[in-house]
């Protein structure tokens, strides 16, 4: 016996569209590997790119800049071994002045007046020279800022016209003699630099010591010698103090192959600034714009 079983148009259709569209076995699963692949190509690039990008993804500002004081510190370093001309500095008078040191005592006798034991005055002018040698420059790190100390050794000598009288006595002649002084003080300053409220960067050098220096002063007169200290004090404790704008704006133009020009303006956003032992670090927002124009005149 034979059957004839008649399938329908549409039906043999479909079945041909599917057989056509549907995987073949393993198909799948080599699409999900392929994709999981891939897929983890992009996650090592994504990690890759926020690793080398940490410091900058994990601030909000547009400008970070950091100066740092190790290389500060390490020319300081390297200017202490440097030759001796390199670390003095030199003074020179170019003019006359009045009396450089000046001391009385008293008559011995009850009824005798003041009388001035001696007195030193510069002699002409051009006379004076005066060296300051900076023996050993170090710089340290503070949390506001830095701390900069530097032995000096102070070498002064100068022409003085002095005259000498014994108390109750008359005047001695008055001689042309060379004197020299001597001073070692270490003098250390502060330097602090501090963010201001309205975007400016505070910055204030200041002389924490000495307060004072005694110069010992030596003088050879013909028939005896004066040793004798002068006292420099009052010595200035704030140097320099300012501020400084860290708003920036400014405007430019592009001008293009075509001859177009197009105008553009940057300007920072709320600049900070912060300081640790480490360095001081700038953080601002910028703001771009550009234009189809030329900038504003």
């Amino acid at each position: 016996m034979k059957l004839s079983i008649a399938i329908p148009a549409a039906v043999a259709a479909f079945g041909v569209s599917a057989c056509q569209t549907l995987p073949l076995p393993g198909t799948n699963e080599r699409l999900q590997r392929e994709i999981a692949e891939i897929s983890g190509r992009v996650e090592a690039q994504e990690n890759g790119i926020e690793q080398a990008t940490a410091e900058i993804s994990a601030t909000e500002e547009s400008i970070r800049a950091s100066v740092r004081y190790r290389p500060i510190i390490a020319w300081a370093e390297g200017f202490s071994s440097g030759p001796t001309d390199n670390r003095t500095i030199t003074f020179r008078q170019t003019s006359k002045t009045g009396n450089i040191d000046q001391r009385r005592h008293q008559c011995r006798v009850p009824f005798g007046p003041y009388h001035d034991g001696w007195e030193a005055r510069i002699h002409e002018e051009d006379s004076t020279r005066a060296s300051v040698l900076i023996d050993r420059l170090a710089v340290a790190p503070l949390a506001d800022g830095l701390r900069v100390s530097a032995p000096l050794r102070l070498d002064f000598r100068t022409q003085v016209e002095g005259s000498y009288r014994p108390a109750c006595a008359g005047w001695l002649p008055s001689a042309n003699i060379g004197v020299t002084g001597e001073a070692s003080p270490t003098a250390i300053f502060n330097l602090t630099l501090a963010g201001t409220e309205d975007g400016s960067l505070r910055y204030r050098l200041a002389l924490v010591s000495p307060s004072s220096i005694g110069i010992e002063m030596r003088a050879h007169f013909p028939r005896f010698r004066i040793g004798f200290t002068v006292p420099v004090e009052g010595l200035a404790n704030a140097l320099a103090d300012g501020e400084i704008d860290l708003l920036f704006d400014r405007t430019g133009e592009i001008r293009l192959p075509d001859g177009q020009v197009i105008g553009y303006r940057l300007n920072t956003v709320d600049p900070g600034v912060t300081t640790d032992l480490t360095g001081v670090t700038f953080t601002s927002g910028l703001n771009v714009v550009v234009g189809t124009s030329g900038p504003e005149r």
